[in-house]
């Protein structure tokens, strides 16, 4: 179906759905996506990496430890999450 620019980046359509006047469309764009477990994942990798440069504005140790919490909260959800069919095929 091509390729769609958004702010200088190719995303692949993957469909269109109506919009506007009668027969008008917009196209459904395949943006990557990063979920909350992946991102609460990377931010304690980071602090465990470069503690030294969130050290002026946080308490990285507590920080680290609230990330640990939070992603051990997650775990089971997130697992069954990438167990699931949230892959659809395009």
């Amino acid at each position: 179906m091509g390729m769609y620019k958004i702010f200088n980046t190719n995303y692949p359509v993957i469909g269109e759905v109506p919009a506007g006047k009668e027969g008008e469309t917009v196209p459904v764009v395949d943006i990557p996506i990063m979920t909350d477990y992946d991102w609460q994942k990377r931010a304690l990798e980071s602090r465990l990496k470069h503690k030294e440069e969130y050290a002026s504005f946080e308490n990285v140790d507590e920080t680290i430890k609230e990330l640990r919490e939070w992603l051990n909260e997650h775990k089971k959800a997130y697992e069954l999450y990438r167990k699931t069919a949230h892959k659809q095929d395009h």
